[in-house]
């Protein structure tokens, strides 16, 4: 029996997506004919047209390397995930410390006793399966709450910092994926990892 390995990461992925960028888009009336042509669609988008959006990005690596509330939770999970790993392997050693004891003295056992060995072992196995599921879910739970909260944080500075700089949309993103070139002076990563520190830092003293 093996302790197998309980792979987690806090993965930010999308989560700056594309927001704060509003569109209403509507059916136009559709017109009929003699010769039943298909109904024409027309639609608008309200507001400004895209072609004449305020685009900025955030970098998602600079997020992860100076967002205190991001290392500070991958720390945790880094914590939580050695601790788990550490007590599947001390229940993979005891059973199969206890296997080999018992294979020792299988010999020497009577049938009935061999038959409660097998089932002492069958046990220490549904055991192990049973905490490794209960420990993989703990975890998981964790990472998914500390996702949606990172998420959150997010979200609620990029709300007034959208509408103070009359920006349009904010795209998260990761080096060399999805995009060739984006102009620096789109790049707002600076403003956004200083304002969620300082908001960090506030939680943190109770402000």
């Amino acid at each position: 029996m093996n302790s197998s390995k309980l792979s987690l990461g806090l993965n930010i992925g999308l989560l700056i997506a594309v927001i704060f960028l509003f569109v209403k888009v509507y059916s136009g009336p559709a017109t009929s004919s003699e010769t039943a042509e298909p109904a024409e669609t027309k639609t608008e988008i309200s507001g400004k047209p895209m072609a004449g959006a305020k685009i900025a990005f955030v970098r998602n690596d600079s997020i992860q390397s100076s967002y205190k509330f991001y290392i500070k939770s991958e720390k945790e999970l880094q914590e939580s995930k050695d601790a788990a790993e550490a007590t599947l392997k001390k229940k993979a050693e005891y059973a199969m410390a206890r296997e080999k004891k018992l294979n020792d003295e299988a010999r020497f056992m009577t049938q009935s006793e061999q038959q409660k060995a097998m089932m002492e072992l069958q046990n220490l196995q549904m055991d192990y399966q049973r905490k490794q599921e209960e420990l993989m879910n703990d975890l998981a739970m964790k990472e998914q709450n500390l996702t949606d909260k990172l998420y959150q944080n997010i979200e609620a500075f990029l709300d007034g910092y959208v509408k103070e700089h009359k920006i349009d949309i904010v795209m998260n993103y990761v080096p060399r994926l999805g995009f060739l070139y984006i102009n620096p002076e789109m790049d707002i990563t600076a403003d956004v990892v200083k304002g969620l520190n300082a908001e960090y830092d506030n939680a943190m003293n109770g402000k």
